[in-house]
């Protein structure tokens, strides 16, 4: 692609470069959770960065705040429905995550997309980004046995309601991936200045970055014994509960009286859920249940619920904190 005449140093500028292979970033391709193996990094132009073996065939690109934060993400789908990348914006550089199809698809303005695993588990999503990854929040989700919101099990109808809810907000907005389609929603596009000016929450999204180490705890799962796994998955699953207790705590200091009460009601009622979840886990492995779980699917499962906890009690703490700043 040519050079265009850009404006100073920006985001919009940044973003730009990257699209025409002017710039090389940092990307990786790993799909949260559910390969835990495979991590594959790169430090590349766009033309330069495989997948699938194959050099990255872009068609498209849309304009779209993932993560809720005030700055918005680029999304460039990959021809064949082979899947996306997410070029997001931190500490003043380009960042990309390469994502399969299945994990993002049917991109809404809002930042919500679907997810599935198999044609009776999927749901709607919206996601975290922490340190080099992401994390999806499960906002809907079903099993072939189960309907959940918020990792809560709630009614079937009720599920399909809100389904729909979300499946009739408005489609994200694609652009052909062209010189001119560059200027315009990127270069040109005044939403990625306001976004400067106005600045995003640093601090919430460093707290974010700072649980990579939890995340990293379920890597190099194929160079591990069975022992090994078993103790980082056990490993993990603890740290995510300090995490909880740890961002709950922080979240009472700073709400109101009537905030307060209402988030420790709420933290009840997440934390039955939980155990009676983690009860029928255990019941259908035939565990122990007076005993903790030592199965590491387990371990995985339900480290990964409280880790989406977290994020959501964070975003709690700091809706709070950016105010009272």
């Amino acid at each position: 692609m040519k050079k265009e005449n850009h404006p100073p140093a920006s985001i919009a500028n940044d973003f730009a470069s990257v699209l025409e292979n002017e710039a090389a970033f940092y990307c990786t391709y790993n799909i949260p959770y559910e390969n835990r193996a495979v991590i594959h990094e790169y430090r590349d132009s766009l033309k330069d960065i495989t997948f699938g073996e194959k050099p990255l065939n872009i068609q498209r690109f849309a304009v779209v705040d993932l993560d809720g934060n005030g700055v918005p993400e680029v999304v460039l789908e990959i021809d064949e429905y082979a899947g996306f990348v997410i070029l997001r914006y931190e500490r003043s550089r380009v960042y990309g995550n390469i994502v399969g199809y299945r994990t993002m698809y049917c991109l809404k303005e809002n930042g919500f997309f679907m997810s599935s695993s198999s044609s009776d588990e999927d749901g709607w999503n919206s996601l975290y980004f922490i340190g080099d990854t992401f994390i999806t929040d499960n906002t809907l989700y079903r099993s072939p046995s189960a309907y959940y919101a918020e990792d809560r099990c709630i009614d079937e109808k009720l599920w399909w309601e809100m389904f729909d809810a979300f499946d009739e907000a408005e489609d994200v907005k694609w652009h052909d991936y062209s010189d001119g389609s560059i200027e315009k929603w990127i270069a040109q596009n005044p939403v990625f200045d306001l976004a400067m000016s106005e600045g995003c929450a640093d601090e919430h999204q460093d707290y974010l970055d700072s649980l990579s180490y939890l995340i990293e705890m379920t890597y190099d799962y194929t160079k591990k014994t069975q022992e090994e796994r078993n103790a980082s998955a056990k490993e993990y699953y603890t740290n995510c509960r300090k995490e909880l207790d740890q961002i709950y705590q922080r979240c009472l200091e700073v709400l109101s009286e009537a905030e307060t009460e209402n988030l420790t009601a709420d933290q009840q009622e997440w934390e039955e859920n939980f155990d009676s979840r983690m009860d029928a886990a255990l019941n259908a492995l035939q565990i122990d249940t007076s005993e903790k779980p030592e199965d590491e699917s387990l371990y995985y499962t339900f480290g990964d619920m409280i880790l989406r906890r977290i994020c959501r009690l964070a975003d709690i703490y700091f809706s709070v904190t950016s105010v009272l700043s």
